[in-house]
């Protein structure tokens, strides 16, 4: 019983992310991926032109090369600012972004992994 609570609240979980804008999904994927790679690995600042690569990229695979996504800081600070705003990302008092819930974060992992 308590195993299929888990897979609901995971799919319930993914499937609410599936549901988010495209920007606000992509941003949570790419924090997930840079987590998984580890604390000692040092990563792009959200706002590089590096992240602006990936989110990109991470676009132009889930919705084709003609998405008209904006990558750019204003677009990805009103995005990181909805999901603090939903209880998604947590944010430091030095400027990093997280995802704020361990397991949410394992999910994403575990997805992004399975793509």
């Amino acid at each position: 019983m308590a195993a299929q609570g888990v897979r609901d609240a995971k799919a319930d979980f993914l499937n609410t992310v599936a549901s988010l804008p495209p920007l606000q999904s992509a941003l949570l994927c790419e924090l997930a991926a840079d987590a998984a790679l580890g604390s000692d690995v040092r990563r792009p600042d959200l706002f590089s032109a590096a992240m602006k690569t990936r989110l990109l990229a991470r676009l132009d695979t889930e919705m084709g090369a003609a998405h008209g996504v904006s990558v750019e800081s204003p677009a990805v600070q009103n995005a990181l600012d909805k999901l603090r705003e939903e209880n998604f990302l947590w944010h430091s008092q030095r400027g990093s972004y997280s995802v704020e819930d361990e397991q949410f974060l394992a999910w994403l992992i575990e997805e992004d992994r399975s793509q």
